[in-house]
């Protein structure tokens, strides 16, 4: 007798599968309609569809570009991705909160912040950081931290305020080209006011920053949370009091940094000199 073996679902991508199933119907097309406007075989779509596999990223790009969503596959493969993945719980919470952010505010006082590195740059913090990781894993990690840079500047994305020292600037991870490229993508965002960014000297005495990076992330529903950084990992901290010290830390460093404007004018001086 002849026994079929029906492939397991993988339960974090059937949303996603399901989203791409919709689209495709609604545009009245067949499977092998629709690879041929992909670089993805029809019995792979079908596998995907079903959650029997998992998209690649190139895949839901294409997708994405194709059914014009505007980014919405993109956020569904990203937190089917996460949910798939063995991140961490603190790593999946602040990822949750960034989602449902309204508003996002940023303390950096030794990299430039995660979302807004360009590849070459992240990649030299990965190498840097992770000395044990493959470079397969350095790569995973580069393609994550792009996904994140997609997803948290998109359109409809939560509003940015972003502060920095000032030695973030000079400190040229990946080398000089991959700063250059790093400064004008940064000084691009600040100008087209996607990213509100302000840069706190380098040599302020009593520092409000000294403490260590941070993030307050402000979400729809009212709520706030901080989000602190480290080399071991993350820590969210959701309790009124820490909420609040960290909100006043935020506006402290706001005070002392330099306006906008001279904080633009900061950065494409740094990529002048370069």
């Amino acid at each position: 007798m002849l026994v079929l073996m029906t492939e397991a679902q993988l339960p974090a991508w059937v949303d996603f599968g399901a989203d791409l199933r919709r689209r495709r119907t609604q545009a009245g097309l067949t499977l092998d309609q629709l690879a041929r406007h992909t670089t993805v075989e029809s019995g792979m779509l079908g596998k995907i569809e079903r959650a029997t596999r998992a998209a690649k990223r190139d895949t839901a790009t294409e997708l994405d570009l194709f059914f014009r969503t505007d980014g919405a596959l993109l956020r569904k493969w990203e937190s089917a991705a996460l949910a798939s993945s063995d991140s961490p719980e603190w790593f999946r919470q602040v990822t949750r909160s960034e989602e449902r952010a309204t508003e996002i505010r940023t303390w950096a006082p030794i990299l430039v912040p995660g979302f807004l590195q360009v590849d070459g740059y992240a990649r030299s913090v990965f190498r840097a950081g992770r000395p044990l990781d493959t470079p397969k894993d350095v790569e995973r990690l580069v393609a994550a931290r792009m996904g994140r840079f997609r997803v948290l500047l998109r359109d409809d994305g939560p509003a940015h305020w972003v502060v920095l020292c000032e030695s973030v600037l000079r400190r040229a991870m990946g080398g000089t080209e991959t700063m250059r490229k790093q400064l004008e993508v940064l000084a691009n965002l600040a100008e087209s006011q996607r990213v509100r960014v302000q840069i706190v000297p380098h040599d302020l005495p009593d520092h409000p920053g000294a403490s260590g990076p941070f993030r307050l992330l402000h979400t729809q529903d009212g709520e706030t949370v901080v989000y602190g950084d480290s080399t071991g990992g993350g820590q969210i901290f959701d309790s009124p009091a820490e909420v609040r010290r960290h909100v006043c830390l935020f506006g402290d460093l706001q005070a002392v940094a330099w306006s906008p404007t001279s904080s633009l004018q900061a950065i494409r001086r740094a990529h002048d000199e370069l």
